[in-house]
Formats: C-alpha cells, structure tokens, sequence
C-alpha cells in the first residue's frame, strides 16, 4: 500500500516537473520576444529622430534660400544689378 502511495506522489511530482519546465520555457520564450521587440523599438527611435533631424535641416535649407531670394529681389529692385552669367563668344573661322 504504501508503495502505491509512494508510486502517485511520485507520478504528481513528474507532472509538477514536466509543468514547471514547461511554464519555465514558455517565459523564456516570452522574454526572447520581449527583447527582439525591444531591439527593434530602439531601431525605430533612431529611424524617428534621424527622419525628424532631416526634416528640420530642409526646412533650415528652405528658410535660408526663400530669404536669399527675398535679399536677392529686393536689390533687384533697388536698382542693384546682380551679377550675371556670361556667355563666351565664339571665334573661329567661317
């Protein structure tokens, strides 16, 4: 009898085993895709700042051309003769 006893607390114990290594792998894998989401989180924080950094730096560029135009006009139209391209002439023989 009482190695009937012994036989099924030996069976629940396996079974609490088998179900402690089973709960132990599912948090392994959970903290696996926990990591890989964390990783491609920072990723994407870099992709968001640089994509914002480069739209700042466009619009800095943009400022600075419409002003240069704005410049540029308005000693045009003080009389001020910006410089302007020149063709070269040709020489040669007809």
């Amino acid at each position: 009898m009482a190695d009937k006893f012994k036989e099924r607390a030996d069976l629940r114990t396996e079974g609490l085993k088998n179900l402690l290594l089973d709960f132990e792998r599912q948090r392994d894998k959970i903290l696996d895709e926990i990591a890989f989401r964390k990783g491609q989180a920072e990723l994407l924080e870099v992709l968001i700042r640089d994509t914002y950094n480069r739209i700042l730096d466009i619009n800095k560029e943009e400022q600075t051309k419409a002003s240069q135009e704005k410049e540029d006009f308005a000693q045009a139209s003080k009389g001020v003769k910006t410089p302007k391209r020149t063709r070269s002439k040709r020489t040669g023989k007809k």
